[in-house]
């Protein structure tokens, strides 16, 4: 069964989308989601956000095939508070 997947453009690129998984945020490039089409695509372009179907097979795909981009750190950690 299909879940959804909200996609949203990486910031400075034309051809990495990101989506949140778990909480955390994961960047792959555009060509490699299935399911793209006009409508989803114009959405993309004009919004700036797509909700899609995806399912499990083409999720865990897509995470072998992403990085992760953490969270910042938080100024206190940022300056050894929790480091060191």
């Amino acid at each position: 069964m299909p879940r959804t997947l909200t996609l949203t453009w990486k910031a400075g690129s034309m051809d990495h989308v990101q989506f949140t998984h778990l909480g955390e945020q994961h960047t792959v490039r555009l060509r490699l989601i299935h399911r793209l089409n006009a409508h989803s695509l114009n959405a993309l372009y004009l919004k700036g956000k797509v909700i899609l179907p995806v399912t499990w097979e083409h999720r865990r795909a897509l995470m072998a095939q992403t990085y992760l981009v953490r969270p910042a750190l938080s100024s206190w950690e940022n300056e050894g508070g929790a480091l060191g």
